[in-house]
């Protein structure tokens, strides 16, 4: 964890405007962060007072982990089908992608442009 996620816990406490509001680009400017992660950080509490960074960075991890793209895993027979339709009979991957819905009732995992690279 970022020692300067722990300072802006301490700024919120003291930089404060004249009218009460907390003054963000000083937070920003203080810590080395953008003003738009430090409104970021503190939008993750509903209370200031509550702000833990190491809630916050549990909770970052836990939203970043359902963004990771899995990497598509073929079974035995799905892979000796790719390899006679691509190797053997050389067909172009748009034929690949439409002959291995209608054999296996599956959208093949990879768009058209990612199979063609």
């Amino acid at each position: 964890m970022n020692e300067n996620f722990l300072r802006i816990y301490f700024y919120l406490i003291v930089a404060k405007n004249k009218n009460g509001t907390l003054n963000l680009s000083e937070i920003a400017r203080e810590t080395g962060r953008d003003i738009n992660t430090v409104k970021r950080e503190i939008n993750r509490f509903t209370n200031i007072e509550e702000y833990n960074a190491r809630e916050a960075h549990d909770d970052y991890y836990k939203k970043r982990q359902k963004h990771i793209k899995k990497i598509p895993t073929f079974t035995e027979e799905q892979q000796e089908f790719l390899n006679l339709r691509f190797n053997i009979f050389g067909d172009s991957p748009a034929e690949i992608i439409q002959r291995f819905l209608i054999k296996f009732g599956i959208k093949f995992p990879a768009c058209l442009k990612t199979f063609y690279k």
